[in-house]
């Protein structure tokens, strides 16, 4: 299903109540490569009476359908999907439910495709402008509270991916917000990323992750004997790395 109506707008999440380590372990040694979320707790407001279960929502943000994903017909996701928008794949973009007009339109249009930082500079502007009009000034206002609000969702998500010691992705994300924004924002999301690198054990955290990413790289190209080799290698090099943990994870999902 993902692989045939991604690009038509589908989205599709597997979602589990079971602890992180678990899943990544599991996603790890299975392969998967869809987004895997850990530890939800939306079984019970979903309706789940057994898995495997799958919801289907809709552009409206409503359920379409739901049950076993075994009952799902392609017909049923191609008429839910009618009038569905690609959502971009940058993690700084944010969605805008309701497209604004005017002077608006523009900072919102870049909140969408990505870049935040352009948009809260422009619809500060706008806010302070004595020129605006009371309908841009609250506009404006509530659009630089989405974008706070994606903001500090980026720090929580960067800080346990901290964590759960997936450094590498902490870090993307610091490294992102500090690019993406000035002053305060991007400010804090640089020094950040700078104590980060300093910790000298977060930095044998970074250093396993980039190990494993090169040895992913090298085995998609390779056979599997020599595949294994490369992730035993991570697992040799990088002792008491998540990074390590992983790789032995990659390496037992191999010999099964």
């Amino acid at each position: 299903m993902n692989d045939e109506f991604a690009a038509q707008g589908l989205v599709v999440v597997a979602v589990s109540d079971e602890d992180a380590k678990l899943v990544s372990d599991y996603v790890d040694s299975m392969g998967i490569t869809l987004p895997v979320a850990s530890g939800s707790r939306a079984s019970g407001a979903y309706g789940v009476k057994g898995i495997p279960h799958s919801v289907l929502i809709d552009t409206q943000g409503k359920v379409a359908w739901s049950g076993s994903p075994y009952e799902l017909s392609k017909g049923t996701v191609k008429e839910v999907l009618k009038g569905a928008k690609k959502r971009s794949t940058n993690f700084l973009a944010i969605p805008v439910e309701k497209e604004p007009e005017g002077r608006l339109a523009a900072p919102a249009k870049s909140m969408a495709s990505g870049n935040p930082g352009k948009a809260l500079s422009a619809l500060r502007a706008i806010s302070d402008d004595a020129k605006s009009t009371e309908a841009e000034k609250v506009g404006a206002t509530t659009l630089i509270a989405a974008i706070d609000e994606h903001v500090k969702l980026l720090n929580d998500q960067a800080e346990g991916f901290v964590g759960a010691r997936d450094v590498l992705k902490g870090l993307t994300v610091f490294d992102a917000l500090a690019k993406e924004f000035s002053g305060p924002i991007g400010d804090a999301a640089k020094k950040r990323a700078e104590d980060i690198r300093k910790d000298e054990k977060l930095a044998k955290e970074i250093a396993g992750a980039e190990a494993l990413a090169r040895a992913q790289e090298q085995a998609a190209k390779l056979g599997s004997g020599k595949a294994k080799a490369k992730f035993q290698e991570v697992v040799d090099k990088h002792k008491g790395t998540r990074a390590a943990e992983r790789a032995a994870s990659m390496l037992r999902g191999k010999k099964s």
